[in-house]
């Protein structure tokens, strides 16, 4: 009937809602306990006498922390995690001592598969030989393509030997309310985090180490946590410079307690060398927050909390006060719609220090801030509001392309990276990106700047998921770098902190929040690497 529904409402409506959870489950004790015992049964015959048998995930990584994280999960959701005692030949390869294996023989196998394989999505028809019924929601979410971990899926039974050599992995669990600040450093997890689980306090990464000789700390961008190191380096007064040849960060002036500190408690494999490369000061980052209550901002916020990352919130009415340059050196645009962006509350729908967005002073602050030598990065949507209104020589090519030409909702697909740039330090030359109905740029004949990733000119990019027209992304961009005035706009057409799960691509995110002065300034990328293809007649680009 309408009215008002106020937050004792809300609180009233889940209160009933456990309750009637409750008593449901107080009637229905047995039947509950026994349905559930017979479908982990099944499950373990399921998989007893068919594929995956297993997964096995090796220890060394390119960064050793990711699969951690990602076994961390599954063992705090119920999964039992081994480890190999010795040596073991499956499938033509060798895995060495302390490979996790998963066995699939167990209740909740169920669980890692849906995480861990290839989701294709079923070619549905509206109605027979109808337009295809599509996803609205994310559709590939595979979680080794995310995390860039490998991942080796057991296709044949384990051996009697093979399975003599596991050893269930078993830790020392820490009590939930134990005050520890973070018991586990390494992931991302604070507090106790989940060393409150036997399994998944079991599941550690290599151990940090420290190679070679120098008076600096070479941290490789391919482990996230080299960004942590990099901000707690900045908190005790070192200084870091970014070496664009080796694609890695350089600090100097840490003691040697404060390095082997760093290296151990983030489980680090870091290298001494000498002080070189383009001097970094720690930047002044700038995360716009709309008053539209943005997950994406909040994603963004939490990565950065999370990784040691000093930044400040902006709302519209810091953006509006001018004058940006003075107060960052780095803007972070959060991915919405430029609608959404621009206007944000209707005014007289919200009191009025909450009502507009952007508008156009915003823009033409933003527009000067990059003028005069900042860097602003777009993330996925917010993209197009930049290419529109800064006039930038970058067009979406799949702009008006109705949803039965091209589309894609929430999948994974595989890029071409530039690991010279300084955006891309860390990434493998074949990369998996969250796509999420992002944009797709095609530079223009006056375009001045760096392709910093792209699509392969043939096949299909699609790894996980859904998508429809890939002949609208072949050999087209997916992330940008465009010299702007003085300073640089980076367009990403993707999600790279997507619900705070893509660990694989939180490196980009992080490199474009360290990019500004002498570093920005410098970057070139790779000469030819990426030639533009040929424009099909009356596309959309």
């Amino acid at each position: 009937p309408g009215g008002w529904w106020r937050l004792a409402d809300a609180v009233d409506y889940m209160r009933v809602a456990s309750l009637a959870v409750l008593d449901y489950a107080a009637k229905y004790r047995q039947d509950l306990l026994f349905n559930r015992y017979q479908s982990g049964r099944q499950v373990v015959d399921k998989y007893r006498s068919g594929p995956p048998y297993a997964y096995f995930v090796p220890r060394e990584q390119t960064d050793p922390v990711a699969p951690v994280e990602l076994l961390r999960r599954l063992a705090y959701n119920g999964i039992e995690i081994s480890e190999l005692t010795e040596p073991v030949t499956y499938g033509g390869r060798v895995h060495p001592a302390g490979t996790w294996v998963i066995p699939m023989d167990q209740p909740f196998a169920e669980l890692v598969r849906q995480v861990l394989e290839v989701q294709t999505y079923p070619d549905l028809r509206e109605y027979p030989e109808g337009p295809p019924e599509q996803p609205y929601d994310a559709a590939g979410w595979t979680l080794q393509y995310q995390m860039d971990v490998r991942v080796i899926e057991a296709r044949g039974p384990l051996t009697a030997d093979m399975r003599a050599a596991l050893r269930p992995v078993r830790g020392d669990p820490r009590p939930w309310d134990d005050p520890a600040t973070d018991a586990a450093p390494f992931d991302v997890v604070p507090g106790i985090g989940f060393d409150d689980h036997p399994v998944a306090a079991g599941i550690v990464p290599v151990a940090g180490r420290i190679r070679g000789s120098g008076a600096a700390l070479v941290l490789d961008p391919a482990q996230n946590n080299s960004f942590r190191a990099l901000n707690l380096a900045w908190s005790e007064g070192a200084r870091v410079s970014f070496a664009p040849e080796m694609g890695a960060y350089v600090v100097a002036g840490l003691s040697g307690e404060s390095v082997r500190r760093l290296a151990g408690s983030l489980a680090l494999q870091a290298e001494r060398g000498s002080v070189t490369g383009l001097s970094l000061a720690r930047p002044r980052i700038g995360l716009y927050r709309p008053w539209t209550a943005s997950m994406d901002e909040g994603w963004t916020r939490w990565l950065l909390e999370r990784y040691g990352f000093a930044y400040s919130s902006l709302t519209d009415a810091d953006i509006h006060a001018g004058d940006l340059g003075a107060r960052y050196d780095v803007i972070l645009l959060p991915s919405e719609r430029s609608a959404s962006l621009l206007r944000g509350h209707a005014e007289g729908s919200v009191p009025p220090a909450y009502a507009g967005g952007l508008g156009d002073v915003g823009v033409r602050a933003l527009d000067s801030f990059v003028r005069s030598g900042g860097t602003l990065v777009c993330l996925n949507q917010a993209s197009v509001l930049c290419m529109e209104r800064l006039h930038l020589a970058v067009t979406n090519a799949v702009e008006g392309l109705p949803r039965d030409t091209f589309f894609s909702s929430g999948s994974l697909l595989e890029v071409i990276t530039d690991g010279a740039h300084p955006v891309m330090a860390g990434m493998p030359e074949r990369s998996r990106i969250f796509f999420d109905r992002s944009p797709v740029f095609r530079p223009t004949e006056r375009f001045d700047g760096s392709v910093l990733a792209y699509y392969a000119e043939e096949g299909t990019p699609l790894l996980s998921g859904y998508l429809l027209g890939e002949e609208h992304l072949q050999g087209l961009a997916a992330a940008v770098d465009v010299r702007h005035g003085e300073g640089r706009v980076v367009l990403m057409g993707f999600r790279p902190q997507w619900r705070g799960q893509p660990f694989g691509t939180f490196r980009v995110l992080f490199n474009s929040a360290l990019f500004h002065g002498e570093v920005a300034d410098r970057a070139a990328g790779t000469p030819g690497f990426w030639t533009p293809p040929a424009e099909e007649e009356g596309g959309a680009g």
